[in-house]
């Protein structure tokens, strides 16, 4: 019998698993904008998926992708791939932005994630909570008195393009730490968009940044009130004029009310 020498035994190979799920959460936006264009999920993306072979660019490319089924314009979804995979071609056969939405989500599960081990869904804010582990009125954004908020940019400053150091995502995400994945959004404005060849695709793209970052700018805006008024409670000489003060903030703070109703994109460890 042939000896097997102990170098020669084969090594068992330990699957890879996504401890935590990367959660990407929609665009927040003024009411008006996100019912005429469609909310779309930031782009964003997650370290952890480069042990999958998962790209930051290839990652965008998707989510790009998915943000435009979702719109379902016509003149972005005429069977032109994106540069990630040639597998994820645009879908021709689906009407209507969440039919799109839906299959696209099915194909690129079939073809990007599944094989992959990993699964992407889409989830309101009451599974998400259930999701994590969470309490139901657990809100899904920091509160208005972490110091982390401070810092908002003048109207003028935003305008000029400076931003918040903690921007609506960084707010809703750093609220679930512990629970998800290590989220990147650092560079979501400017990757894989910009090398887009066709022109129609890549003027889409590039609308959809636009939306985020317009979003972004309304709530950074409306936060700026919501911080003065409630400085403004605070410096209060009487408890009662205080607490008053501090609802009229909490009312202000659209910020955290459109986060508590958002929906998200979870990119999580296939069962």
């Amino acid at each position: 019998m042939e000896e097997t020498s102990p170098d020669s035994k084969a090594v068992p190979v330990v699957p890879v698993r996504l401890d935590k799920p990367l959660v990407v959460p929609r665009v927040l936006s003024q009411p008006q904008r996100g019912t005429k264009y469609g909310k779309p999920f930031v782009r964003a993306y997650s370290p952890a998926l480069q042990t999958y072979g998962i790209s930051e660019e290839e990652l965008l490319a998707f989510i790009d992708e998915l943000n435009m089924k979702k719109r379902g314009n016509p003149i972005w979804g005429k069977g032109i791939s994106i540069r990630l995979v040639a597998t994820l071609a645009a879908l021709n056969s689906a009407c209507g932005p969440y039919s799109n939405k839906v299959g696209y989500l099915r194909k690129a599960n079939r073809e990007l994630f599944g094989p992959k081990g990993l699964r992407a869904r889409v989830l309101n804010a009451k599974e998400l909570r259930t999701y994590l582990g969470m309490a139901p009125n657990t809100d899904l954004a920091l509160p208005m008195d972490d110091q982390r908020l401070k810092g908002v940019p003048t109207k003028e400053e935003l305008m000029a393009g400076k931003r918040a150091p903690i921007r609506s995502a960084h707010r809703q995400i750093f609220a679930m730490k512990g629970r998800v994945a290590e989220t990147n959004l650092a560079a979501e404005a400017d990757v894989a968009w910009t090398m887009e060849r066709n022109s129609g695709r890549k003027l889409a793209r590039r609308t959809i940044r636009d939306l985020q970052v317009l979003g972004e700018i309304v709530m950074e805006l409306q936060r700026g009130k919501m911080l003065q008024l409630r400085d403004k409670a605070l410096a209060q000489p009487t408890e009662s004029k205080k607490q008053k003060g501090l609802k009229s903030a909490r009312k202000a703070d659209w910020e955290l009310k459109v986060a508590n109703r958002n929906q998200w994109l979870v990119i999580e460890q296939a069962h």
